[in-house]
């Protein structure tokens, strides 16, 4: 693994110019001087095959070979996969799970067992466990005691109102903080499905520091919490690897492909709206550089592009447009430019996978290196879920407790 990590290391930074581009100040990207077919091919796609594309960017080395040599590297590098059979099922009696989230526990459940032999007098934790609808699996099918660690209160009481098992235990706890090393104290392992951010990075510290002797976590959302960098685990990531911001993580989950239709033309429509903006300040100041324009309430795109527009202006601290047919003007101008950005963008799709896959070799070779063991799988297909990653880490050393 460590070969491999450090050949993914390589080709990554080898490619940065690709997955993380700089503008020039005539506001193209600093690749598509480099390949300019490539640019052209992009921005003359049509729309349906901008879907196609989005939903699978290796396809784009069938339209320019050259790709081939940037992305074929890393695509059937070291990816341990699950078992083709599907898992066992879950009861019907466990209503009230969502049917996409059921699939992924199911897939999940039959991951964990198949990596550890677990024993009815064993107690487990579920990480951010939210309804505990992961911890109501592992009870049904393992018959295991489990504790769901769960930060807010009303979803706390929601999971305790529907899931009010035997051998299931709910605590109100904030994972972050010391408070939560008293409950691991008699934990064999602790579980998190899709533990946000540096919630995985915590919960990895916190379960070595207990010396609970299994931890299985599958992270998402890696830009939560990362700041102005994301942690680092091994030596070789923070001395050879990129440094990527929380801006920089968003990339790894930009995925569209599974939000709601009624989400995508939400976030359709804001980049719109955002684009127009800085088209129309563009215009007035010759500025080429991006001014970050800082976060807007849900409602304001709701409303008329004129509106935004305004409210917008008055941020950045420029004039608004005298007219509606000016307003109207720049709302096409911004969706022009939003069609060709997403376009563009689909270059940059081919990276999610390998700087995901990077970010958690990272973390299992930094964990290696402190002496334990540790192992990076898939536990189901990316059409269940694109955050299909499962980290298992067996603990060394004599249990002492937190």
């Amino acid at each position: 693994m460590s070969a491999a990590f450090h050949s993914l290391t390589a080709r990554v930074m080898e490619a940065e110019h690709l997955w993380r581009p700089r503008p020039f100040a005539s506001r193209t990207l600093q690749w598509m001087e480099d390949w300019p077919r490539l640019a052209d091919e992009l921005l003359s796609l049509s729309e349906e095959d901008v879907s196609k594309l989005d939903q699978n960017p290796l396809l784009l080395r069938e339209r320019v070979p050259e790709l081939r040599d940037w992305v074929d590297w890393w695509e059937s590098e070291l990816d341990s996969h699950m078992d083709e059979k599907p898992p066992p099922a879950l009861p019907h009696t466990m209503r009230g799970i969502p049917a996409r989230k059921r699939e992924q526990i199911e897939w999940f459940t039959e991951a964990l067992t198949q990596q550890t032999n677990l024993n009815k007098n064993e107690s487990w934790i579920e990480w951010c466990a939210g309804k505990g609808y992961l911890a109501s699996a592992l009870l049904n099918r393992c018959g295991i005691q489990v504790t769901c660690l769960e930060k807010s209160a009303r979803i706390l009481r929601a999971g305790e109102k529907h899931r009010a098992y035997p051998g299931l235990t709910y605590h109100q706890c904030d994972v972050t903080k010391s408070e939560v090393f008293p409950l691991l104290q008699h934990a064999t392992g602790v579980v998190g499905l899709h533990a946000c951010g540096t919630l995985t990075d915590r919960l990895l510290e916190v379960g070595i520091q207990a010396q609970i002797p299994h931890l299985f976590v599958s992270p998402c959302c890696y830009h939560a919490g990362a700041g102005n960098e994301r942690i680092r685990w091994s030596t070789h990531g923070k001395n050879q690897g990129p440094r990527l911001s929380a801006q920089e993580l968003r990339l790894v989950t930009a995925e569209t492909v599974h939000a709601r239709s009624a989400l995508r033309q939400r976030r359709k429509r804001e980049m719109e709206f955002r684009l127009g903006l800085e088209e129309w300040r563009y215009k007035l100041t010759g500025e080429p550089e991006y001014i970050p324009q800082g976060n807007f309430s849900s409602s304001v795109f709701q409303n008329s592009f004129s509106d935004f527009l305004a409210i917008g202006c008055a941020r950045l601290g420029i004039e608004a447009p005298t007219s509606q047919s000016l307003a109207e003007t720049f709302r096409k101008a911004g969706q022009n430019r939003a069609a060709d950005v997403r376009r563009l963008a689909l270059l940059r799709g081919l990276f999610r996978r390998p700087l995901e896959k990077w970010i958690n070799f990272d973390r299992v070779e930094g964990l290696r290196e402190r002496g334990h063991d540790a192992s990076l799988r898939t536990f189901c297909s990316e059409k269940i879920t694109p955050r299909n990653y499962l980290i298992h880490v067996h603990t060394r050393g004599e249990r002492t407790g937190a």
